[in-house]
């Protein structure tokens, strides 16, 4: 008799220099089956990418020290990872930032609750396995 072998649970990395917003989304997501890592130092990425191996990072666009899209920049391309701008931005100047940090896409803060989980699942739908 064989047994089901579990699925994995999606890793996501979250950077963001707000601690309370970090974590409503580590909750949100958590909750929603999924493994999140968190940091509120953006200087902190490549260690935790390589420690946790995430499938999605969300970096917060403004932080102090190092802005999101440098961050993206500094991280550049993973197979099997996708690299996402999180921000209150609007929606066009974040459109932009993502495409100019080469970012693999973007979400907008304001975007909550089930809006929000949707965008993340919908992120992580792209990422191609490793």
């Amino acid at each position: 008799m064989t047994r089901p072998v579990a699925e994995a649970r999606p890793r996501i990395l979250v950077i963001d220099d707000s601690k309370s917003l970090l974590a409503a989304v580590q909750y949100t997501l958590g909750k929603a089956g999924m493994e999140v890592f968190v940091s509120d130092n953006p200087i902190t990425v490549g260690t935790l990418i390589r420690q946790h191996r995430p499938q999605l990072v969300l970096v917060d666009v403004e932080m102090p020290g190092l802005e999101g899209d440098k961050v993206v920049e500094i991280i550049g391309k993973h197979e099997g990872m996708r690299v996402v701008l999180y921000s209150s931005k609007g929606l066009e100047e974040l459109r932009e930032l993502a495409r100019r940090s080469r970012a693999d896409g973007f979400i907008v803060k304001h975007e909550v609750g089930f809006d929000f989980l949707r965008r993340v699942k919908a992120e992580l739908e792209q990422v191609r396995p490793r």
